[in-house]
């Protein structure tokens, strides 16, 4: 999957990941329900530590600047 640009592309990719989560709730597939939600709070903590100045992001790798 290729990483959200701008911020209109990760709502959208947000706004696709929320249906597809409800799709398998509906559908009771709740595995797959799990790694959705999974890849959203990872999305997110990456997002929190790289604002934090904890990690830096470049491209797909993570360096850690701060010992946590």
């Amino acid at each position: 999957m290729q990483r959200a640009r701008t911020g209109q592309e990760k709502m959208d990719a947000y706004r696709y990941q929320f249906s597809q989560l409800k799709k398998a709730m509906i559908s009771e597939f709740y595995f797959e329900a799990v790694s959705i939600e999974y890849g959203i709070i990872e999305d997110r903590l990456t997002a929190f530590l790289h604002h934090a100045g904890i990690v830096s992001r470049d491209h797909n790798d993570l360096k850690v600047n701060k010992s946590v």
